[in-house]
């Protein structure tokens, strides 16, 4: 119910979003470009803030590094650029990619776990807006309410009880088979996870930067509003967070397009017409999309420069023997402790 509940939110915001497009093309030439550039260098400095707090995370995962900025940077708003373009966030899958071509000894798991730590105060101020909105009656009947529909679990509780004991048991039994690799596992995923151990080290170097990020991005939100003409008052340049944050919720769409025009229609709609709302969506998208494009193309030019496709493959088969190396070293290791036995 969910499912088909998200695809047709999608479906009919995608419908509009060319009436959006050739809203925005129609009101261009009045646009306050100096308000715009103020918005775009507000988002450079969000982002600059946001790799700088990925970095800290990743150098408290990997002590002994190195684990440089510019690498860590190169990879961020090249997944970011990516994101424009792949639903699903498919940009998060280069991010990990590419900051593990840059950190000796990286593993998957590791960096995978670094970008949950990275999330987490940005979750919640996502739910402290959408809750916010909620309580002032804006986002009341908003598209894609449905979304947290659980009727079906609620009216079928033997089938869910039943699925869910099945899980349970493949969970188990999996472990118990898989233990001493998920026990690898699992320690790879608290390395990554090392910066939240230290609470002052994560307020300082990363909870910080990210509040930091969040004035930027409501600056330029509100920079964006004015850029377009729509009222730009700090109630609305929160709201533009809160139609940001809920589009996340579902990636279905690249960027979010569609959805995001959709919401921005139903949350501002007593801020200006129709055709004003839509131009400034799609706009502010527009904007967004090509700085981080470009600035995508200039990292992967830099990060790739002089590296041969030849010495990449190279690089993941070293990786691949290495891991299995120590999961065999591992399973000795275990092996012996079990057989010698214990002078009592």
């Amino acid at each position: 119910m969910a499912e088909a509940t998200a695809i047709v939110v999608c479906v009919d915001s995608l419908s509009g979003l060319f009436d959006a497009i050739e809203a925005f093309f129609d009101s261009i030439t009045s646009v306050n470009f100096g308000a715009l550039l103020i918005a775009v260098a507000l988002h450079l400095g969000n982002l600059a803030l946001r790799t700088r707090a990925w970095t800290n995370i990743l150098q408290a995962a990997y002590p002994r590094g190195p684990v440089r900025w510019r690498d860590v940077a190169g990879a961020y708003v090249t997944g970011v650029g990516v994101n424009g373009f792949v639903p699903a966030r498919g940009g998060d899958v280069v991010k990990l990619f590419l900051v593990h071509s840059r950190i000796r000894g990286a593993a998957y798991p590791t960096l995978g776990a670094s970008l949950i730590a990275e999330t987490v105060f940005d979750s919640m101020i996502a739910f402290l807006l959408v809750t916010w909105a909620w309580q002032i009656g804006v986002a009341d009947g908003l598209p894609g309410s449905g979304l947290f529909e659980f009727s079906w679990a609620t009216g079928h509780p033997q089938i869910f009880l039943t699925v869910l004991i099945l899980v349970a048991g493949a969970v188990a039994a999996a472990l118990i088979i898989y233990g001493h690799k998920v026990r690898a596992f699992w320690s790879r995923v608290e390395q990554g996870l090392a910066i939240l151990k230290d609470r002052r080290a994560y307020l300082r170097r990363v909870a910080a930067l990210q509040a930091t990020g969040w004035v930027c991005r409501l600056l330029s939100a509100i920079a964006f509003l004015r850029a377009f003409h729509v009222d730009a008052t700090l109630r609305n340049g929160l709201l533009v967070l809160v139609i940001g944050s809920l589009a996340t919720g579902m990636p279905l769409t690249p960027g979010g397009l569609g959805p995001k025009q959709a919401l921005t229609v139903a949350v501002l709609s007593s801020q200006g017409s129709h055709t004003k709302l839509l131009a400034f969506s799609v706009g502010m998208e527009m904007a967004i999309l090509l700085v981080n494009v470009l600035l995508a193309v200039v990292s992967v030019r830099l990060m790739l420069k002089g590296v041969r496709l030849r010495d990449l493959a190279s690089h993941a088969k070293e990786q691949r023997a290495a891991k299995d190396h120590d999961l065999g070293d591992l399973d000795d290791f275990t092996t012996r402790r079990e057989v010698v036995p214990r002078d009592d």
